[in-house]
């Protein structure tokens, strides 16, 4: 039979054997510890840079929509620049429309000066001739005969309507101004001197 020191040796021999295995194992769970703890370190900075990406994301955000707000402010000075240049285009268009009209009645004025003047120059042209041809005629006139006609051969009856006077045209009291106004005559009147 066994002794007690032998069985309290086998024991012993048998704790430590199991000390040694528990040491073991809790190496073993230290190591995993470890690993556990490297990876928990490598999701930390996976988590980090994740974090650092988000935030450069977050500030390109913030740059684009600082550009895209001064692309619509550009856009708007724009519109505002083209709506003044049509304005002027359109003030400037109204100018010369002005100017034409202006031109337009500066020329007609020319003209009604020209002709007048061309009138003129028919007026002063003509009327030594019509002086002249009146003169004549008023000699022709009074070199006629100033004898009466026979009485016994004319009628005595009264007239309803008398004689014309003077005027050898409407409006024109002497042979000269009639024959002035026959003579000098524009295309656009029809009568009187």
């Amino acid at each position: 039979m066994p002794t007690v020191g032998y069985v309290y040796a086998k024991a012993i021999s048998e704790y430590a054997k199991a000390i040694s295995e528990y040491a073991k194992a809790i190496l073993e769970y230290a190591k995993a510890i470890s690993e556990y703890a490297k990876a928990i370190l490598e999701y930390a900075k996976a988590i980090l840079e994740y974090a650092k990406a988000i935030s450069e994301y977050a500030k390109a955000i913030s740059e684009y929509a600082k550009a895209i707000s001064e692309y619509a402010k550009a856009i708007s000075e724009y519109a505002k620049a083209i709506s003044g240049f049509a304005k002027v285009i359109s003030g400037y268009a109204k100018a010369i429309s002005g100017f034409a009209f202006v031109i337009s009645e500066f020329a007609k004025v020319i003209s009604g000066y020209a002709f007048v003047t061309l009138g003129f120059a028919k007026v002063i042209s003509a009327t030594p001739f019509a002086i002249l041809k009146a003169y004549l005629l008023k000699l022709r006139g009074s070199s006629a005969s100033l004898s009466p006609s026979p009485s016994k051969l004319n009628a005595n009856t009264v007239r309803i309507i008398s004689t014309a006077g003077g005027q050898i045209s409407q409006g024109c009291n002497t042979k000269i101004e009639a024959l002035l106004a026959r003579d000098n005559i524009f295309p656009q009147e029809g009568s009187g001197c």
